[in-house]
C-alpha cells in the first residue's frame, strides 16, 4: 500500500525493478547525455520555457557535475536571497518521495544550478534574450 499525500493505492511490488545508480558524471558545456532515464543537454540559446528548461549564465566550456540529491543538498531558488534545503523544496512542490533520488542535479563548483524540472537556482539565472546556456531535461521515452 502507498500514500502520497491525499491518494492511497495498492501496488504490486516490483522485483525486477532496476536500482537507480547514484553515478556522478562530470561534462563540459556544450553537451547532451543519457542520465539513468533522462536526457540530459546544455546548449547556447537565448530563451527557455517552462519547468523543463533553464536558461543559465554559465559559458561554454564551463565543467557541470551532474548528481542525484544527497543529504543536506541546497539550493538558493528564484527570487530568494537564501537557500533553501533541497528535501523541504521537494515537500512543497509535492513531488512523490519514491521519485526525489532520481530526479538529475545540475552542479557547477558543488552548488545546484537547477533541481532539473523543480527549482532553478538564482544564482545561475540568465537574461532572457541574452545569450547563455540552456539546460534541457526530458524522460528517454519523450524523445
Amino acid at each position: 500500500m502507498k500514500k502520497q499525500y491525499k491518494n492511497i493505492w495498492i501496488e504490486k511490488e516490483k522485483k525486477d525493478k532496476l536500482e537507480k545508480v547514484n553515478k556522478v558524471v562530470t561534462e563540459k558545456i556544450p553537451f547532451k547525455i543519457i542520465f539513468n532515464s533522462y536526457i540530459v543537454e546544455a546548449m547556447e540559446d537565448n530563451k527557455s520555457f517552462g519547468k523543463n528548461e533553464f536558461l543559465t549564465n554559465l559559458k561554454i566550456g564551463d565543467t557541470i557535475e551532474i548528481r542525484m540529491r544527497k543529504d543536506g543538498d541546497k539550493i538558493r531558488p528564484l527570487g530568494m536571497e537564501s537557500y533553501k534545503k533541497l528535501k523541504d523544496i521537494f515537500i512543497n512542490e509535492k513531488v512523490p518521495k519514491d521519485l526525489r533520488g532520481e530526479i538529475p542535479l545540475i552542479l557547477k563548483d558543488d552548488e545546484i544550478v537547477w533541481a532539473s524540472g523543480v527549482k532553478k537556482s538564482e544564482s545561475f539565472k540568465g537574461e532572457e534574450n541574452k545569450k547563455g546556456i540552456k539546460l534541457i531535461i526530458r524522460r528517454q521515452d519523450e524523445e
